[in-house]
């Protein structure tokens, strides 16, 4: 079996996102003739929602709402078909202002990343590696809802969204290779949307899309260093008033996840709006340091990558951007109590 090695691992489930995936959900159903209103009642979601997508809505009412909306407008087929309808379906322009961005990417691995960074923005209930063999270059999708229904639904819909991205953005990259699911009760070839029968596997051993060899370098056709650049920073300063509830800790971590790498204290406080010295006061009021919440965010990512990876702790070490594999080692066990190996071992 060819090696995998893992280029970037992300968890893109948040407490909270944008009401702006209900709201492609509820236009779908409008459109198909549903009752909204009884979908949105019945789920518990605030009537303003079909008129508020910057609404930041729990993701306990979320998944209620994909439930209620599997029992009801799709109780006639099974989850993953459910899921690869809605995602085929998605126009992923509307993923503004992500999608706008992602289009003047240098190569389509950095215009993909950037559905990573931001995930209040997007909506998703996964975990995503980007990856690669000497052969294949790859999208891994690890659902993470403790939903058999909705871990299919969920992996259905966001990988049939990410080959909209594709065909929509990339038209002239490699073309891909297959969409494999680990999921293969039930399903009613008949009722799976066209445009994807061709790359549907079902009953494989992950969730992914496999592309061949040179996807990721690819550049676009739209390829724009400084438009990239411009849009990205525009989206970093949009952020803060997303999350204008959260502490200040809360928005440093958030702007930390969203950078790659881990970014300085003065290049948090500039995406902010403060200084430097004004940001560490105000954590300090909030009894929080920067290098604390840096750490934390660091050690979240290792255990992603432990998690769901097969990479060497020396491989993970330097992902992460530490200086040598015992520097990791000591600060893992600093935040955690145990050992990356342990932690392992025991899948803690």
């Amino acid at each position: 079996m060819a090696e995998r090695r893992i280029i970037r691992i992300e968890n893109l489930v948040t407490p909270k996102r944008r009401a702006f995936g209900i709201l492609l959900h509820l236009h779908e159903v409008d459109r198909q003739g549903g009752d909204t209103k009884a979908l949105i009642r019945g789920s518990g979601l605030p009537d303003a929602v079909m008129s508020d997508p910057d609404m930041l809505i729990d993701i306990t009412v979320e998944r209620r709402f994909l439930e209620r909306l599997m029992q009801t407008e799709y109780r006639d087929v099974t989850p993953l078909e459910a899921g690869l309808a809605i995602g085929a379906s998605t126009d992923i322009s509307m993923f503004a202002p992500i999608s706008n961005a992602a289009k003047f990417a240098g190569n389509c691995l950095e215009g993909l990343s950037m559905f990573l960074r931001f995930p209040e923005l997007v909506w998703s209930n996964c975990c995503v590696a980007f990856g690669e063999t000497d052969d294949e270059e790859f999208i891994e999708f690890v659902p993470e809802t403790r939903s058999e229904a909705l871990d299919a639904f969920s992996a259905a819909r966001d990988m049939a969204s990410t080959l909209g991205f594709i065909f929509g953005f990339y038209p002239q990259a490699p073309p891909p290779l297959a969409m494999e699911f680990q999921y293969d009760h039930g399903v009613i070839h008949r009722s799976l949307p066209e445009r994807l029968s061709g790359y549907l596997r079902f009953g494989c051993e992950r969730n992914q899309l496999r592309m061949p060899k040179g996807f990721w370098m690819h550049r676009p056709a739209t390829a724009s260093a400084a438009m990239f650049r411009s849009l990205e920073m525009a989206i970093m300063r949009q952020l803060p008033v997303l999350r204008k509830k959260d502490s200040i800790a809360q928005l440093v971590t958030r702007q930390l996840q969203a950078l790659d790498p881990i970014a300085s204290l003065e290049e948090v406080a500039g995406q902010l709006g403060l200084t430097a010295r004004t940001l560490s006061r105000r954590l300090s009021e909030e009894g929080a340091s920067f290098s604390a919440l840096q750490d934390e965010v660091m050690i979240g990512r290792a255990k992603l990558y432990i998690r769901h990876s097969d990479l060497r702790l020396s491989q993970i070490s330097d992902l992460l951007g530490y200086s040598e594999p015992g520097a990791f080692t000591r600060a893992f066990k600093r935040m955690t109590g145990a050992s990356p190996k342990d932690w392992r071992g025991a899948r803690i």
